[in-house]
């Protein structure tokens, strides 16, 4: 993950707060926000009120940085007082959305759009409002996602598929390395336990161009033209090549997702 101490930043529903502790001890920004989608009882609750208590502390000590809980970035009216306009950095530490219910709950949902629609429903939305309300239009625009590196995360399409009608485009891709972070604990989305660490990378959004930051980050090969960008997979250098690669399995499951995403953009974009 890329960070500059003179940037200001706002977290995305940082679970226990732990990353944005870190950010702030490791990284000094010049301002941060951090938001929490639970309210101060549930963060109690789930994981205690270590990280919460110690922002409170530095806002009464007049640092520059806040904390804002029972924020859902998908609806406005639960933004609480996050400034408008304000960042050059946002960023959403592995997204997910909370489990399904019951199993009539899960069949209902089913009937409408798939999981795989959802989250990138949910990673979709955050970058609209990333560039529309959060991001300073005088700033340096960018949004970053930081997801794992394996299924279902990879199904998601990050590199290609959100920034669709959106005014920023995808800039590339490094690697989240845990260490520059020490004290982050990755938590689960409805559990106070710990994610087990895995590979993960962090995906850059912005509408301006960025040459000396790009350069620091990868353009994945497989977003070529001669590359299957779905399934990771390519060079194809021959047409019969690319249609047995198109009758696998695999390619057809990642279509369907595809397919699925298609029809909720033109259902919510006239």
């Amino acid at each position: 993950m890329i960070i500059q101490p003179d940037w200001r930043i706002l977290t995305i529903g940082d679970g226990d707060l732990s990353f944005s502790r870190s950010l702030w001890l490791h990284h000094q920004p010049k301002f941060l926000c951090a938001t929490t989608y639970d309210s101060v009882t549930d963060i109690k609750a789930k994981y205690g009120l270590q990280h919460w208590q110690y922002f409170k502390q530095q806002q009464q000590q007049g640092k520059p940085c806040r904390v804002i809980n029972d924020v859902d970035l998908t609806a406005a009216d639960r933004w609480g007082d996050i400034p408008q306009q304000s960042f050059d950095l946002v960023i959403f530490q592995f997204p997910l959305l909370p489990a399904i219910g019951s199993a009539e709950q899960y069949q209902q949902l089913q009937q409408t759009m798939s999981i795989n629609t959802l989250n990138r429903r949910l990673l979709h939305l955050y970058l609209k409002h990333c560039f529309e309300f959060f991001l300073d239009p005088e700033g340096l625009q960018l949004a970053c996602i930081t997801s794992k590196d394996v299924k279902p995360y990879r199904d998601w399409g990050l590199e290609y598929a959100l920034e669709r009608r959106l005014p920023g485009q995808f800039i590339g891709a490094c690697d989240f390395d845990l260490t520059r972070f020490p004290g982050y604990q990755m938590r689960n989305v409805d559990r106070s336990g710990q994610v087990k660490s895995t590979d993960a990378r962090s995906f850059y959004w912005s509408s301006r161009a960025h040459s000396q930051l790009q350069a620091l980050l990868d353009m994945p090969s497989y977003l070529k033209s001669n590359y299957c960008r779905m399934c990771r997979s390519g060079p194809f250098l021959t047409e019969s090549d690319w249609q047995a690669h198109c009758a696998t399995k695999r390619h057809r499951q990642l279509q369907a997702f595809e397919q699925q995403w298609d029809y909720y953009l033109s259902n919510h974009y006239k």
